[in-house]
């Protein structure tokens, strides 16, 4: 394979100084309780894409910031990349920035409205000192577009949203610049490594600087892992060499060297003497292409649609020193809430007044909650709105349904309106087949994903098995809960639920079978070290086909509905097996009434027709002169 190391400038280093020296920090010193944040954003993360879900894929160190923190169980985001970010930039809905409808193309006269603040921008205001790394896509038409000049002091990454790992190169030119310099000395080295060398380097400036006397770092961690094209160093692929499907292998061996790449950019944190207050927080920006071989399994659909596997993201946040203990976050959240839950973090208000207003919704007093399991203030997450996909027919490849809303009904119980067929990527896809489910029992792995010795509890998540029960006991986490099965005479099974009606959480039984098994949004089920976990899919496969060939390639449909209402009930079916649209017409009366202000206050997609998007000749021939992917105009 292709070597990776780490290889960070001397210029690059003495300009970063430089840019510190000439003053761009902007704002007050920071409050004396406010953490230092590091935002990680995982590209094309699906959600059975971590082990902590339940996947065969190992990623550990991810798992125990989840296990060790809130593990955001309803986090919502939209369904790909350019909407995504410009709804965790700017805390709005990407129906009110403009850029709800298709990614941006690296020749587009468009990005992000210069109107609205950034995260940076409201974080410098409360005493940050504000940096980027790696993806922006969010336009760069000019130098005004770019993270350096919105609120970030540098940035050093790719503009557009896909190149190659090792060459950088996107669409035939280089796209890396260190605050809008070309870095043409990177050939050769894995982007994930890369980025975070540029992590690391950030955290030594800032300690080194005036600035860590009074100010809180901002780092903002946006990975090109694990979208495709599917590249990883060698040495990852080796652990998965039972996977049978080249591309799973290959994405599976991505998320581990992501995984190992984070532990090693908090572990520079640690010897910082930063982490005990840092808040980090992790999110894939939209669900998994399942066309190329993520998981979003159990759910249904992928990336670019508005089914459940499209905008029910990973999501967690952790606290370096114990701020946040360990829960689940059942209440909805929504990528647009970070901006006033890092405000809230800094102890400042928001201080915005830009039209339209922020959707922005605090998610700190749920974080620092002492509860192990607590909701959100949020009431209900937009999906989109986006005009586009009603009138024009040949835009099928960004069909994703005209508008759609998932709503708690005041009541936790959780319903979904989408206007319009959510999206004809519309399978159940990559789930835990038998072959997986086997190595899964096999490998004995524990709560946290690790390979664990013989006489401890293999696990799996989202999975109730009622068995033959036994009693039920008080257990705080599934750790616990396996303790209880070990010791427990006749015990086989078990099964963990912080959100079932007895207060024990903890339920022992004498045996499980493939038939008792159900989809559980919350449950962890395990054995007690010996008995076999059942290494059948637990999902009915009348309703849950998980065939490849109806996930692989991306159909480039637009359907017939395009404007009808789909109503799911989320709380009993998870997994989008039935619309009840006809059978509860007043139920789709009720959740259109919460929609229709936001269809209201949309604004138009700033590249809603082909011609928009048609491109702008002077950016390719920038890019010719420069032999790179910069600002044009």
């Amino acid at each position: 394979g292709r070597a990776h190391w780490p290889l960070l400038t001397t210029a690059m280093r003495t300009s970063s100084i430089l840019l510190a020296l000439v003053g761009l920090v902007a704002g007050l010193p920071a409050s004396p309780t406010a953490p230092h944040i590091v935002f990680v954003l995982v590209d094309d993360l699906g959600y059975n894409d971590v082990s902590f879900h339940g996947s065969e894929i190992s990623t550990p160190f991810i798992d125990s910031l989840a296990n060790e923190g809130a593990n955001l169980r309803n986090y919502y985001g939209h369904q790909i990349c350019t909407p995504s970010r410009s709804a965790i930039q700017t805390g709005r809905y990407c129906s009110h920035t403009g850029l709800q409808h298709a990614v941006l193309t690296p020749d587009e006269d468009i990005g992000l409205p210069l109107k609205f603040k950034t995260l940076a921008d409201h974080l410098n205001e409360n005493g940050y000192d504000s940096h980027f790394v790696g993806k922006w896509h969010l336009g760069f038409q000019n130098n005004s577009y770019t993270p350096s000049h919105r609120g970030y002091k540098t940035f050093f990454g790719y503009l557009n949203g896909a190149e190659d790992y090792y060459t950088h190169q996107t669409s035939g030119f280089l796209d890396l610049n260190f605050n809008n310099v070309p870095q043409r000395n990177y050939t050769g080295v894995y982007s994930a490594n890369m980025f975070t060398d540029r992590g690391k380097l950030v955290v030594d400036e800032f300690v080194d600087s005036a600035a860590a006397n009074d100010k809180r770092l901002f780092l903002f961690m946006s990975y090109q892992s694990i979208h495709e094209p599917l590249e990883v160093p060698d040495e990852y692929l080796k652990p998965y060499a039972w996977i049978p499907d080249k591309n799973r292998r290959t994405v599976a061996a991505m998320a581990t060297c992501l995984d190992d790449q984070l532990r090693i950019l908090v572990q520079k944190f640690k010897d910082a003497g930063l982490w005990n207050n840092t808040l980090l927080v992790l999110a894939a920006d939209n669900g998994g292409p399942t066309f190329v071989a993520n998981s979003n399994w159990p759910m249904r659909g992928a990336k670019h649609g508005l089914w459940e596997g499209g905008t029910h993201l990973v999501g967690l946040a952790h606290h370096g020193g114990g701020l946040i203990t360990p829960k689940n976050v059942t209440g909805l959240a929504h990528h647009c809430d970070w901006m006033a839950t890092f405000v809230e973090a800094a102890g400042g208000t928001v201080n915005d007044t830009t039209l339209p207003p922020p959707d922005s919704v605090s998610l700190w007093k749920a974080l620092t909650s002492p509860e192990q399991t607590v909701g959100t203030a949020r009431a209900n997450v937009l999906l989109n709105v986006d005009s586009t996909n009603v009138p024009f027919v040949n835009d099928d490849a960004d069909w994703s349904g005209y508008a759609g809303i998932v709503s708690n009904s005041g009541n936790g119980s959780l319903w979904k309106l989408v206007l319009g067929y959510p999206s004809h990527n519309d399978a159940w896809c990559w789930p835990n087949t038998p072959h997986v489910r086997a190595m899964q029992s096999v490998a004995r792995r524990d709560v946290t994903g690790r390979a664990v010795a013989a006489g401890t509890c293999a696990v799996v998540e989202g999975v109730e098995f009622p068995g033959n029960a036994l009693t039920w006991v008080q257990a705080a986490t599934p750790s616990e809960c396996c303790s209880h099965c070990i010791q427990h005479q006749g015990c086989n099974m078990w099964t963990f639920n912080p959100s079932g009606a007895v207060a024990q959480y903890c339920h022992l039984k004498s045996a499980a079978t493939v038939q008792d098994a159900k989809f559980c949004a919350n449950c962890t089920s395990g054995n007690n070290g010996a008995y076999p976990l059942p290494t059948d899919s637990p999902f009915p496969s009348d309703n849950t086909p998980g065939n490849f060939t109806d996930c692989s390639p991306r159909r480039f449909e637009v359907p017939y509905n395009r404007t009808g209402p789909v109503l799911i009930n989320l709380s009993q079916d998870p997994r989008e097996t039935t619309d009840l649209a006809e059978q509860m017409p007043d139920k789709v009366q009720e959740l259109m009434a919460l929609l229709q202000p936001y269809i209201k206050s949309a604004v138009p997609p700033l590249n809603k027709t082909p011609q928009e998007r048609a491109g702008d000749p002077r950016a390719r021939a920038a890019a010719k002169k420069n032999n790179c992917w910069l600002p044009w105009r």
